[in-house]
């Protein structure tokens, strides 16, 4: 028992222990990533996450739709609505990407979802584990699965942080914007007991699915970016990798006589098997670039719009007020664009190396196998948010810069 929970750490980083930690989460959410878990998922699960589910869209979409479009401009609460806005619009992240999900897998004539994780899995299963490579990926794959747990700590931790509120202030609900419609007074019993057990529920799921969820895009995101830089540190030293091939195979013989030519002959034919290992190595990882940029467009569009959006209803709702939401949204977009952007820069890393690479010391057929893989090389696979933005580095500055000028804009009608 204590070693399966050993294996969440960061002493297990190779992809199969790490496609498992993230598969046993999603399951409590009714999703099954992994195609060769047969046992199913029990059927309490099913009946938690469906109440679970109609707690939410009972507070967070109704209520909070009613409370804003009807119980607002009558009382001409703006800025209550939004705080409620703020609280709602982003949390919708969660069952939007479970939605999207489950589509995906029950009623997709392809399950893409799956098929991208065991294609990945079958990929890793043929790296040699004792392989320079291998190594290389697993120092990377650390730096990733110590980034899907800060970034699980951080999303389920503000969740854990909303439900402790109630009881540290216990006059207080997890959040006091507004009341569940039909409810009343929440100062009575069992009024006030029954919405805090609602909402705890509520912020449980939502935050649990939505790290669990940024955790899987992190690990199948992290794991191409690492493929492709270890690749990349291979074609920069396959010419010294050569010549040390050259001097440990007992070329004696050919040092002394000064054979030139046939020393030659042999590191060409040595960096010619090499390149075409490589060659067929970046075009796997090219196709999983483009199976994850296919895969994620429609998470990324999904959650990118939404979270937009909750970062504005956050400004808006003044930072006073709103500063427990503010974490959550603000860390899934910047995540968001953080793995865009190292995709792309693995990307270039590996268009870098193919200049690196020592090509001027190869015969001309090895110059012409460069030469394709530097055509290849220029055509970067980058993520997009449902195929309309770019997510990267300059798209976060893009989303900051335009949320504050809409919070300028709209900030005056707010607090008239």
């Amino acid at each position: 028992m204590w070693e399966k929970v050993r294996k969440f750490g960061l002493g297990y980083c190779d992809l199969p222990t790490m496609m498992w930690n993230v598969s046993v989460f999603l399951r409590l959410f009714t999703v099954n990533i992994d195609s060769k878990y047969k046992k199913g998922i029990p059927i309490f699960v099913y009946v938690a996450v469906t109440l679970s589910s109609i707690c939410y869209y009972y507070i967070y979409l109704f209520s909070m739709l009613w409370f804003v479009f009807v119980i607002c401009p009558q009382t001409g609460q703006t800025l209550e609505a939004m705080w409620a806005l703020s609280l709602g619009v982003p949390s919708e992240i969660g069952t939007l990407r479970l939605f999207y999900m489950k589509l995906q897998m029950q009623f997709c004539s392809r399950d893409q979802i799956r098929s991208l994780t065991d294609d990945l899995l079958e990929f890793d299963s043929k790296t040699l584990p004792d392989h320079r490579r291998s190594r290389n990926v697993l120092k990377h794959l650390r730096d990733v699965k110590k980034r899907a747990i800060v970034l699980w700590l951080v999303i389920v931790g503000t969740g854990f942080m909303f439900i402790i509120k109630h009881f540290i202030a216990p006059e207080h609900l997890t959040d006091d914007t507004f009341a569940p419609y039909g409810f009343g007074s929440m100062e009575e019993s069992p009024n006030y007991e029954i919405v805090a057990a609602m909402m705890a529920v509520c912020v449980t799921f939502i935050n649990g699915f939505s790290g669990n969820m940024t955790a899987y895009i992190i690990i199948i995101t992290g794991y191409v970016e690492a493929q492709m830089l270890a690749v990349s540190h291979e074609l920069e030293n396959i010419w010294k990798d050569a010549q040390d091939h050259f001097r440990t195979t007992r070329n004696l013989e050919i040092e002394i006589n000064k054979d030139e030519a046939k020393k030659q002959r042999i590191l060409n034919q040595y960096v010619s098997d090499r390149l075409k290992v490589i060659i067929a190595q970046h075009a796997t990882l090219k196709q999983f670039y483009l199976k994850v940029r296919d895969v994620l467009k429609g998470f990324l569009g999904i959650a990118f719009f939404v979270l937009i959006a909750g970062l504005l209803f956050n400004l808006l709702g003044g930072l006073r007020n709103t500063y427990m939401h503010l974490p959550f949204v603000f860390l899934q977009i910047a995540m968001d664009c953080f793995i865009g952007q190292r995709m792309k820069d693995a990307g270039i890393v590996f268009s870098r190396a193919v200049y690196a690479c020592g090509w001027e010391n190869f015969d001309k057929n090895n110059m012409r196998m460069v030469l394709i893989m530097l055509q290849n090389s220029q055509r970067i696979t980058v993520l997009s948010a449902g195929s309309f933005v770019n997510v990267n580095y300059k798209c976060l500055m893009a989303t900051i810069k335009g949320s504050y000028s809409s919070y300028t804009t709209f900030e005056s009608s707010v607090n008239k």
